[in-house]
This record gives structure tokens, C-alpha cells and sequence, in this order.
């Protein structure tokens, strides 16, 4: 599973954040929303009135006085200057100041309060308590100059817990705009209340990062739409739980913990959320730029840009509903261990925030990341995790994808070129999502399966003792790969099926003009042959071990040419170390220029043995085999079974061989069979040269 750190968001799965540095100068103008704001508008109410326009400090010393002095639907303009006052705003009303920095409202009172306790308490700059409240053209501050709170975040000492956040309600038709809310504890601008039609746009939040559960724009339970807002150095930058149908639209995010997040949504009825057209770019530490929890209803997610965070595009969990990402385009800009698209269950150290997961992928672009699109199901097996996949393009990754899990995975369309299987899971899931031509990489770990490759693939082990493939319990080969493909092996453990019978092979690779490079691999334990391959056009074999087959070698060639066998250790095989034969039943028949050299620490009686097998009156040729004179200067063959001959290391293994077993091991009359030891031959054709003698019985 991928080890992330779970900060407190809108889900209450609290855990810590760093506190994150305010650089030096202006956010990048390119990147912000800087509109004038209307207006405000002066109407009649239901009874004819017309609304009245109170004017701070001419009118009444103070924003609250007016309050106070306001009916609903009364207009308070609040004139540049400094204000030092916690509103609360209990009637319909609009305030709008004289710009941003122009009118600044700060906390009267500093009182924070823990990080652990209700959003609604302490010092709050600006309490809502009715429907149809319109803030705007101001600048809300949680630093009071005037007061220590001794509470240090980003170079500001807060003073308040909220800045502009509404009382239970439900209260409707909260609008904030063209407002800026910064230095604040727990929630920027906060529409609580479940109300609908809120409309919170065109506003700049910094620096609301003291707590996990920190948020600078947050909807809890409600409706509506937050859009052209300007976020950055908030731990949780925007974010909706329990929504019942919420847009966001065109948010710029930066320097913040988490981008943009919907949690729940549906859970109490409405309809799907939509994320759109929104960017983030440079997260923090453990960063996730935009992203979904357990979502009831189909929540869009559509042409969106995440850039330079640990994790661009997120879906975790659900509750029926689906993530749908769409046309979204996502750059890790090489950030180390970044994740572009990542879609999980939730790990078991998350407890409860598990269940299966179900998520529409297309027309995505990542870049630039340790893993383009990684997915995982829980440890268990417990959840599942589906994904479809189209028209999504990968470049400069590390690995374009990454899968972890035991559970149930489904992953229709998806493919990449490079694959990483983290462990605990299944490599079958890695080589089924790989391209024709790709690899499929291992971390260390054992993994209970046997597996099929019937495409050109490169297999690679964290490292070779680390990785075992354990296929002991299975019948059938270990490993089978099959077809006219490339196959590469490197960097693994091969625990084979157990049982003596026909075809529990341990590692077989099979195809007419099949190549296969397979270095660094241990088999062991296998019923029949270990490493068994067959057809092959061209290969090698390089420090590769090989070990324990009940019926078969360590090592076997069959109908292969243009192989070579550098560095190979045999022992405990039942037949032999390593034999090359042709037979020509399942491949075309015939074996040339198989070469031996390198070490090769091979202990069983037979070392290296060639023969011949007939098949529908036939026995293909063998040329071209070099085994080391230095290693193996003998030759022991027989007359009756003129079809074999065996390599050994000295001439009393040689002569042990033909008067104790026979060279081949089978049963057959030897006691009137001719062997002949020879000094070693360059090639099988050359063994008339050698001196046959009768050994006798």
C-alpha cells in the first residue's frame, strides 16, 4: 500500500500537518483573480420599503451598531479604515466595505481554542445567523496587531478561531465576495449551516493552516457554488462534506495541504458535485491536489490542473457513487514519490475509511511522477477496486502505474508501459496491465501465485532473494510464458509447485522464435524442471540458481539455438544440472550454438547432458554445444543409446557414471551396452574422434 500522511480534513481522519512557510513577496498575478466588485444594490422589500443605506462611521460609530440599527435587507457601507470587532449578523443584510486593504476588520478578542474541538467557538470575526447575508469589498484578518495569542502560523500570531462562519441554521443565500480572509485558525469562510444557494466567489484565503482540520473555504451540508477564489498557504485549502450539490469552479490553490476535496457528497440527498476548471499548483509536503471521498452520487471531476503535489488527482473510497475524471491534466514535475491519478480503498491503518471504490478515468494526462496512475485494494482482500480507463496519456514517469492489494481489482482499459506491484498484491495484476514490450517491476515481498505472460515482457525483482514468487501450493508451471515474444526475467525467486508430476514446471518459457534474458533468478522446489525452456530463437541465462525438481534438471534446453549459459548453480535436481535436447514436437526441431561458460557450480551426478529425443521417427539435429573443457574435460556416451552423451567434471565421474547408472537413468539391458569416456570434443559432431571402451559390468 502507498504510505501517505493522513491529515484532518473534512472527514475527521485527524493527523498533523506541517506548518508551511509564507514566502517573501505577491502571489503570481497571472494565477489570481483581481475583479472590481459591484456595487451593492439598493431595493425595495416585500412591503415597499426601500432598503436603507447606513454608512459606517458616519451613520453608526461601528459595523455592529449598524447591524443593530439595520432592518432586513438594509445596505451598511463600512468606509475605509480599521475596525476591531466579532459581528454577528442576524438579519438579512448586505456589507460591503470600500476594497480589499481598504476596510480590514479584525478580532476584538484572541481566543483560538484546540485544534480538537467544534468549529464553532472562540474568536470568530464574523458570525452569520440569518438568510440572505451578503459580505463583500473587505478584508478580514485574524491577526489583531493589538493582541499576543502566542499562536505562530506562517510569521502571524492568531487571534481567531473563524473568520467569516455561519451559526446553526440552515441559512440560505450566503453570498462573500471580493473579500480577502487570512491569518485565521480553523475555517476562512465557513457556510455551516446546510443552507442552500450560497455563493462564495471572487475571494482571496491565506494562511488558515494551524490545524489538521484547518480550512480556508468549507461547505458543510449545503448547496451552492464557490468559484473564482484565490487559496493558497491553507492546510485545506477548499473542501465540501456531506455537499448536496456544490460547484467549484475556476479556483486557483497553491502552497496548501490539500487542493480541493468533496466528501460524502449525496450522503444527504441533492444532487452530484462538479469540480471544474480549477488549478493547483505547488502543495506542501504530503500534499493531494484535488480529490474525492466516498462519494454517493457521481461526483465530476472534469479539465481540471494539478502541479507539482505528492498526489494530483484522488479518489478514496465510496458509498455507491463514482469519481468521474475527466480531460484533467496532471504534472509531478518530478516531485520524488508523487502519485498523478491515485484511486485506493483506504489502507487498514485507516480503519474505517475503507470500502470498495469505483472510479471513470478518461481523457487524463500525468506527467512527470514516480507513478502516473496508482490503485490499490486493502491487505485483506476485504474491498474491491474497479477502474475504467480511456483515452489518458502518460510521459516521463517513473512508472506509469503502480498496484498494490490482495483484494478484488478490475481495471478495463488501463495499460502502461512500466508497472510497479508493491506488496502486498498480485504481479499478475502488474503483467495483465502492462504493454506488449513494457515491464513489471516487484517490491520485495512474498507473493502466493502462479503466473501466466503471453506477451513480450520484462519481469524484475526488487531483488532476487527478496522477491519470492511462491507457486508451491499450484499445479501447472510456476511461471509460463508462452508465444513468439521477448521475455525478460531478472531479479527474483521462483518457489515452484511441489508436486512430481507432469507439468509443474517451475519457470517455462515457450515459443518458436521466443527469445528470453534471464539473469538473477533462483527456482527451487519444483515437481519437474525449474527453469525449462523451449523454441527459443535466442537468450541467456546469467547467475541463475536452480534447484530441488523431484522429476527433471535444473536447467533444460529444448529445440533453442543462439543461447548462452553464463554463470549457472545447480543442485539436488533428479535428472541432471543442465541438459539441452531436441525433439521437435512442440517447436521446430533442432538445437545449434548453445554455449556454456562462465561459473557454473553445478553438484549433480550429471552435470551437463545433451540428447537427442525422437519424435514421429525423427531425431533433430544438435550443433554448435560448448560446454568448458577446463570444467567439464570428459564425455561419457553409450553405444546402445548412442543419442546422449553427459559432460563431467573428471574421468572417474565420467566411468562412475557409465558403470553405476547409466548415463541417461534409464532402465535399458546396459550389461550388454558399450560406454566410451573421450577427451572433450568442441562440438557433438566431433565425437567419433574420441576412444570408446567397453567398462564392463
Amino acid at each position: 500500500m502507498i504510505t501517505l500522511a493522513v491529515f484532518a480534513l473534512a472527514t475527521n481522519a485527524w493527523a498533523a500537518m506541517p506548518t508551511l512557510p509564507i514566502s517573501a513577496g505577491v502571489e503570481d498575478a497571472s494565477r489570481s483573480v483581481a475583479l472590481s466588485a459591484p456595487p451593492a444594490q439598493v431595493d425595495r422589500d416585500q412591503s415597499g420599503r426601500l432598503d436603507a443605506i447606513i454608512n459606517v462611521p458616519a451613520d453608526q460609530p461601528t459595523i455592529q451598531a449598524a447591524i443593530n440599527a439595520a432592518s432586513p435587507g438594509d445596505v451598511i457601507l463600512v468606509a475605509a479604515g480599521i475596525y476591531v470587532e466579532n459581528l454577528v449578523v442576524n438579519k438579512s443584510l448586505t456589507i460591503n466595505g470600500a476594497g480589499v486593504g481598504l476596510t480590514t476588520i479584525y478580532p476584538a478578542a484572541s481566543d483560538v481554542g484546540p485544534c480538537n474541538a467544534g468549529s464553532f467557538q472562540n474568536s470568530q470575526v464574523i458570525v452569520v445567523s440569518a438568510h440572505d447575508v451578503t459580505i463583500s469589498n473587505l478584508t478580514v484578518d485574524g491577526d489583531n496587531p493589538s493582541l499576543t495569542s502566542g499562536v505562530s502560523v506562517n510569521g502571524a500570531d492568531i487571534d481567531a478561531r473563524n473568520g467569516i462562519i455561519e451559526s446553526d441554521g440552515p441559512w440560505n443565500n450566503l453570498v462573500v465576495h471580493h473579500t480577502t480572509v487570512k491569518n485565521v485558525f480553523l475555517r476562512g469562510i465557513y457556510a455551516r449551516s446546510s443552507g442552500s444557494s450560497f455563493h462564495i466567489h471572487h475571494n482571496t484565503v491565506q494562511n488558515v493552516a494551524a490545524c489538521g482540520g484547518s480550512i480556508g473555504i468549507f461547505n458543510f451540508g449545503g448547496a451552492g457554488l464557490i468559484e473564482y477564489n484565490t487559496v493558497s498557504y491553507c492546510n485545506d485549502a477548499i473542501a465540501a462534506n456531506w455537499s448536496r450539490g456544490t460547484q467549484f469552479l475556476n479556483n486557483v490553490i497553491t502552497n496548501s495541504g490539500s487542493g480541493l476535496h468533496t466528501d460524502n457528497n449525496g450522503g444527504f440527498g441533492g444532487v452530484a458535485d462538479l469540480i471544474q476548471n480549477n488549478f493547483v499548483d505547488d502543495g506542501a509536503v504530503n500534499s493531494y491536489g484535488i480529490w474525492v471521498f466516498f462519494p454517493y452520487l457521481n461526483v465530476v471531476l472534469d479539465n481540471n490542473t494539478v502541479n507539482n503535489n505528492d498526489i494530483g488527482l484522488f479518489a478514496w473510497g465510496g458509498s455507491g457513487g463514482q469519481g468521474q475524471f475527466t480531460n484533467n491534466d496532471v504534472d509531478g514535475e518530478n516531485r520524488p514519490g508523487c502519485l498523478g491519478i491515485y484511486v485506493t480503498v483506504g489502507s487498514d491503518a485507516w480503519l474505517s475509511y475503507q470500502s470498495s471504490v469505483n472510479s471513470l478515468l478518461t481523457g487524463n494526462t500525468t506527467a512527470n511522477c514516480s507513478y502516473g496512475f496508482a490503485f490499490d485494494t486493502d491487505e485483506n482482500g476485504d474491498f474491491a477496486t474497479t477502474v475504467s480507463s480511456s483515452s489518458y496519456t502518460f510521459s516521463g514517469h517513473t512508472y506509469d502505474v503502480y498496484v498494490s492489494g490482495v483484494g478484488a481489482m478490475s481495471y478495463s482499459g488501463l495499460s502502461g508501459g512500466t508497472v510497479w506491484v508493491q506488496a502486498p498484491a498480485r504481479i499478475q495484476d502488474g503483467i495483465n496491465i502492462a504493454n506488449s514490450g513494457g515491464s513489471v517491476t516487484a517490491s520485495d515481498g512474498t507473493y502466493p501465485e502462479a503466473l501466466n505472460i503471453y506477451k513480450s515482457l520484462t519481469l524484475i525483482g526488487e531483488s532476487q532473494a527478496g522477491v519470492v514468487i511462491n507457486a508451491s501450493a499450484f499445479s501447472d508451471y510456476g511461471i509460463d510464458a508462452n508465444g513468439d515474444f521477448n521475455f525478460t526475467f531478472q531479479n527474483f525467486t521462483l518457489d515452484g509447485p511441489d508436486a512430481a508430476i507432469t507439468g509443474n514446471y517451475g519457470l517455462k518459457v515457450s515459443g518458436d522464435n521466443a527469445t528470453a534474458a534471464i539473469s538473477n533468478v533462483t527456482v527451487i522446489g519444483t515437481g519437474k524442471t525449474g527453469i525449462d525452456l523451449n523454441g527459443l530463437a535466442s537468450g541467456s541465462i546469467t547467475n541463475c540458481t536452480s534447484s530441488g525438481a523431484l522429476s527433471g534438471n535444473g536447467l533444460s534446453l529444448t529445440d533453442c539455438s543462439n543461447f548462452t549459459i553464463n554463470g549457472l548453480t545447480t543442485s539436488g535436481n533428479a535428472w541432471g544440472g543442465a541438459a539441452v535436447y531436441t525433439y521437435g514436437r512442440y517447436n521446430t526441431g533442432g538445437s545449434n550454438n548453445v554455449n556454456f561458460m562462465g561459473t557454473l557450480n553445478i553438484s549433480e551426478a550429471r552435470p551437463i547432458y545433451w540428447e537427442r529425443v525422437e519424435w514421429m521417427s525423427v531425431r533433430p539435429p544438435l550443433t554448435n554445444l560448448t560446454v568448458p573443457p577446463g570444467a567439464y574435460p570428459y564425455v561419457v556416451g553409450s553405444a546402445l543409446y548412442p543419442y546422449l552423451e553427459a559432460y563431467m567434471p573428471s574421468q572417474a565421474a565420467a566411468v562412475a557414471a557409465a558403470t553405476t547408472q547409466g548415463v541417461n537413468g534409464w532402465a535399458y539391458d546396459r550389461a550388454l551396452d558399450f560406454f566410451h569416456v573421450t577427451p572433450p570434443i568442441a562440438a557433438v559432431t566431433g565425437r567419433a574422434n574420441g576412444v570408446s571402451f567397453n567398462v564392463g559390468l
